[in-house]
């Protein structure tokens, strides 16, 4: 086994002769001054042209153009359309209206539960939830929901 000589006696290394902090600093100096040239030789960046929205006509302009009158009476025209369908909606109510009419015939009524968990208990029906009808049951503290066939009018 041969004897190497102490870190000491050892001759040093050229490419090794520096430190590690005089590396990073010649390296950072370097790296700063490079990027401070960068930064005063950059230009700004030139602007990017674009085309203005193109305007959409209303629709007076539109209905104008297709029934052959002023923008004007376009737009009086249709302002009583609206109005005559309005008066129209309110002669004729629709289907919402109409599912209210059902759904009174078991707001407020009294009623006996036929199936279930409360099975013979008496309730009353508070109002209607989407599909179910809110059931106030005797005997219990909150509102429950139950669809019609649970229950029947006493």
């Amino acid at each position: 086994m041969q004897q190497g000589l102490s870190p000491n006696q050892a001759a040093p290394i050229p490419s090794l002769t520096k430190t590690t902090s005089s590396l990073v600093a010649d390296w950072m100096s370097t790296s700063l001054e490079d990027n401070a040239k960068a930064v005063k030789e950059a230009k700004p960046p030139a602007p990017v042209p674009f085309a203005p929205p193109l305007l959409v006509r209303s629709t007076s302009d539109l209905v104008a153009m297709e029934w052959g009158v002023s923008k004007g009476e376009a737009r009086r025209r249709l302002n009583k359309m609206a109005e005559v369908h309005a008066q129209m909606a309110v002669q004729q109510p629709h289907c919402a209206a109409a599912e209210a009419v059902t759904a009174d015939a078991y707001v407020g009524k009294q009623v006996q539960m036929v199936r279930g968990k409360y099975k013979g208990r008496t309730a009353v029906v508070q109002r209607k939830v989407k599909k179910k009808w809110r059931l106030q049951v005797d005997g219990v503290e909150w509102g429950l929901e139950f669809y019609d066939n649970m229950f029947e009018i006493k």
